[in-house]
């Protein structure tokens, strides 16, 4: 069949828009003389010098303003048809749902909430869906592919260590109009990153003419700045 388009998008993104507010190492100062209220507040320990979970504060909203997302409407799967795939890296858990062939959850395990449970960069809003978002022109086809049931082979936990240091989740997608998806994520074992590919074949029958992608808030696209 003569398609009209394949698409691959290789993608290195880091797994947050908090990534800098916890993770990133503060550049260093030479030393000041500090006054005696300074010396009180002593700096939290990080999970690399204490070797446990931090408790942090949750972060405001950013009064800045940001793209909005297109809506997409949500109609979860019956529960029998949802299939969830688990990547333990070591410094988080990544939930994948088939639903759309998504990210769930990002679970931070070395930093906890004030109830002491890891922050969630993707808390469910309820109506949402999960990221990446695919926007095509039709919305139609946007709902359908958002919505779908992707396949994959991968199930149950992925527990990634020095001696299984990568990981590898694929999810693919098959339209009755002949449009193949596939979107396949790729981890490392103790780092945040996660490397995504998307592929697109689209055959003139299926009437894609342009589409955007869009990973919503909490996902941070390295490649081009996009969140």
């Amino acid at each position: 069949m003569e398609t009209r388009a394949i698409v691959a998008i290789a993608l290195s993104i880091i797994v947050l828009l908090l990534y800098q507010y916890f993770l990133l190492p503060t550049p260093q100062k030479p030393p000041e003389e500090q006054t005696p209220a300074q010396q009180e507040q002593a700096p939290p320990s990080t999970p690399a010098e204490t070797g446990r979970p931090v408790a942090v504060e949750e972060p405001q909203e950013a009064s800045s303003p940001e793209t909005a997302l297109p809506a997409v409407k949500v109609t979860p799967l019956p529960q029998e048809a949802l299939q969830r795939v688990t990547v333990d890296t070591g410094v988080a858990r990544v939930v994948l749902l088939n639903q759309g062939g998504s990210i769930e959850q990002v679970l931070l395990t070395r930093y906890l909430t004030k109830e002491g449970e890891p922050i969630d960069l993707l808390a469910e809003k309820e109506g949402e869906g999960f990221p990446p978002y695919l926007i095509f022109s039709d919305p139609q086809l946007t709902q359908a592919i958002n919505n779908a049931p992707f396949a994959t082979t991968t199930t149950g936990v992925v527990q990634l260590s020095a001696t299984q240091p990568t990981g590898e989740v694929r999810f693919q997608y098959r339209h009755p109009s002949g449009l193949q998806v596939s979107k396949t994520y790729r981890f490392r074992y103790d780092t945040y990153g996660i490397e995504f590919s998307l592929e697109i074949e689209a055959p003139p029958a299926s009437g894609l003419s342009t589409y955007q992608l869009f990973w919503g808030p909490g996902l941070y696209d390295e490649s081009n700045g996009q969140s």
